[in-house]
């Protein structure tokens, strides 16, 4: 049984939107539900008249509920999903007006591709997708048009916005030293796994509603964990202890990442089954990758932290410092390495790890007296492959913030009519 993610209204759909299973009898309840509500509506407006008029750009009631059936499908509320899709078309078509200025047109080509993107992204082949929303009743013109709408714009943005977005090589060595010695993420897990084959599909899916409306309404986890989990873990209230998120399965680590303290996962695919976790508690880990980055220095140690700030000034290189003592020094400065992150003695590591290089650091409190450091040298070990999916992300991440400017500024000048 596939996980479902609940996708945000108006966020790409390469990002967040989860392929949905087979239409259950959930979901096609909820879209006989909406069609109903909307058909008072419908009998009472013309369905291809304009309800918004977008600078040139005309959308229709029809288009409006078509998109509505489309967010319903992707896992959209249905209380919201007219005035979702409503809002969404806007912003749509301000999309298209804008990479239609720098060229890119939504081609059939371009909706293909997105369409290829979001099955390839949720393990699937677009045949199925279509498979599927045709099934459920969605319009699949509109359902391909809100792919193929941001494959356009994000072609868009990535040549306006190229020569600025492009990282440098200095930019890289930041990101990637960041990476490897940023605390990771550990999370105190309980669970409560249920297999398929006690309930089947369609009753496993009854079940978990049933579930987590009695977890959610109060009813301790770690009882529900007794009388309905059947892992090995059920006999202590599904207690699975302190676990690195980095070191659990990757489609795991995925949603618990985006999951606080005290909340419930979405039900998770296990073998034969499911698994619904609780985030008990987190804390910081030791990073990952410490022992990649490799560090040389100077240190020098003083009997207390005015004496240590005093002699700051005294020191401006590597060379210098280790040649001459420091005043107030208890004694000879010593230089250290090369030495590994993951070796350095833990009251050193912030220092090492964020500090520039030839600037010497803050009195730090070490083996009862007060340290001055110079960082020397730093490197990171990383591939040429790393620094490519590192520059890769950085480029992404600058031309989204651009583009997010951009669509702004559009909105801003752009004549919008409601009707």
């Amino acid at each position: 049984m596939p996980t479902q993610q609940r996708p945000g209204a108006n966020a790409p759909p390469s990002e967040t939107m989860t392929l949905i299973r087979p239409l259950s009898k959930l979901i096609a309840a909820a879209l006989l539900a909406f069609s109903g509500a909307t058909a008072l509506a419908a009998a009472q407006e013309t369905p291809f008249a304009p309800a918004v008029v977008v600078d040139e750009a005309v959308i229709t009631h029809f288009d409006i509920r078509q998109r509505a059936n489309v967010l319903i499908f992707l896992g959209s509320n249905p209380a919201v999903a007219e005035e979702t899709a409503e809002e969404q078309l806007v912003t749509e078509a301000l999309m298209v007006q804008g990479a239609g200025r720098l060229g890119i047109e939504v081609t059939e080509d371009i909706v293909t591709e997105g369409l290829r993107r979001f099955a390839a992204s949720n393990n699937a082949e677009p045949s199925q997708v279509l498979a599927q929303a045709s099934a459920a009743g969605v319009d699949i013109d509109s359902l391909r048009m809100l792919f193929g709408t941001q494959i356009a714009w994000q072609e868009a943005m990535r040549r306006r916005f190229a020569g600025r977005a492009r990282p440098s090589e200095r930019d890289i060595d930041a990101a990637i030293l960041l990476l490897a010695t940023e605390p990771a993420r550990e999370v105190n897990l309980a669970e409560i796994a249920i297999p398929i084959f006690e309930r089947g599909e369609a009753g496993t899916e009854t079940f978990l509603q049933q579930l987590y409306a009695e977890l959610n309404g109060g009813r301790p986890f770690e009882e529900a964990a007794r009388e309905y989990s059947r892992s090995a873990s059920a006999a202590s209230g599904g207690a699975l202890g302190w676990n690195l998120v980095s070191a659990l399965p990757t489609d795991m680590a995925r949603v618990i990442d985006g999951v606080p303290p005290g909340d419930l996962t979405p039900p998770l695919s296990i073998t034969n089954g499911v698994s619904v976790l609780k985030i008990i508690d987190e804390r910081p880990g030791p990073p990952s990758a410490a022992d990649r980055v490799t560090v040389e220095y100077i240190l020098a140690r003083f009997p207390d932290r005015a004496t240590a700030r005093a002699a700051r000034t005294s020191a401006t290189s590597c060379s210098e410092m280790q040649s001459r003592a420091l005043p107030g020094a208890l004694g000879a400065a010593e230089a250290v390495g090369p030495i590994t992150l993951a070796e350095t003695d833990p009251a050193l590591f912030d220092p090492l790890s964020q500090g520039a290089l030839d600037i010497v650091s803050q009195p730090v409190a070490y083996e009862n007296a007060f340290a001055l450091l110079l960082l020397c040298d730093r490197e990171v070990d990383a591939s040429p492959e790393e620094r490519r999916a590192v520059a890769d992300q950085l480029f992404a991440e600058r031309v989204t913030g651009y583009a997010d400017g951009l669509l702004a500024d559009l909105r801003r000048q752009a004549l919008i009519i409601r009707r």
